[in-house]
Formats: structure tokens, C-alpha cells, sequence
């Protein structure tokens, strides 16, 4: 049976040569994130208020470590869905990335009011780094955890 991650493509003087690619290379990772962030903008031309596109871009400029564009995005998205406890988890998470510590303990205040309750990811959490040894912070994971408020 052939191995489904290997391609026979013709190369300079090896026709029918295996190349084998890795489904988990860095590089197509990153072309398949750009890719899909190129389908997320045009959905967006379409309908600037399409929530789960607003959601995945977010998340991809985060990651490719355009911070504030992610967090234009993760703002926009907590403007159409002021409720939801993971877009403020998320807004949180952008904010602290970004450097803005007081609005960050806000939105984690908000989101652990409106029902968000793992502290233990918010604890292990890299993008929510910059708030670690603030005992707001520490309260914070307190209160998640059935420990006081939040």
C-alpha cells in the first residue's frame, strides 16, 4: 500500500522520484493558515459581521503574531457578542499580548462573570503570561475555581 503522505512528482532528472511530505511541517502549517486567512477576509468583504470569521481571523493574526490586528478583530467580535464568556476570554487573552494589563484583568473579570470557569487553562494559558504575579490575577483564578469572586 503507497504511504499517503508521499507524492510521486517528476524532479529534474529523478522522474518518478518519491518526495514525501510531512503533514505537519511548519511551512504547511503556515500556508494553510494563510490560506484560510485569505478565505476569512473575503468572507469578511462580504459580510463584515460574520462572527466565525471574525473569530478565526482573529485568531490567525494572533498566531502569526500580528497582535494588534488580532486584537482589532477580537474587539469587534466582543462588540457583536458582548456575552459570550470564550470572545472575552479571547479578548482578554489579545489584550494581555498586547501589553494592556488593566483592560486585559477586565475582560477576564467579564469573562469569568458571564460563565468562564478553567482556570486551569487560564493558568497555563502563554498568551495571559504578562498577567501572572498579579494578585488580581491570582483572584481571579481563585474565584474560577469556586473560590471566592470572580
Amino acid at each position: 500500500m503507497a504511504d499517503p503522505g508521499a507524492r510521486r512528482t517528476p524532479a529534474p532528472g529523478k522522474a518518478g522520484r518519491t518526495v514525501r511530505i510531512d503533514p505537519d511541517a511548519p511551512w504547511l502549517r503556515r500556508l494553510g493558515d494563510s490560506f484560510l486567512a485569505g478565505i476569512m477576509e473575503e468572507a469578511l468583504r462580504r459580510d463584515p459581521r460574520d462572527e466565525e470569521a471574525i473569530a478565526i481571523l482573529a485568531h490567525l493574526r494572533t498566531k502569526e503574531g500580528r497582535i494588534e490586528e488580532g486584537l482589532a478583530l477580537d474587539r469587534r467580535l466582543a462588540a457583536l457578542r458582548p456575552e459570550d464568556p470564550v470572545v472575552r476570554y479571547n479578548l482578554a487573552c489579545s489584550l494581555a499580548l498586547s501589553g494592556q494589563r488593566e483592560e486585559a484583568l477586565a475582560a477576564l473579570a467579564a469573562a469569568a462573570v458571564l460563565g468562564w470557569d478553567d482556570a486551569a487553562h487560564a493558568r497555563e494559558d502563554g498568551d495571559l503570561h504578562s498577567l501572572r504575579g498579579d494578585p488580581r490575577f491570582e483572584e481571579l483564578l481563585r474565584g474560577m475555581e469556586g473560590g471566592g469572586p470572580p
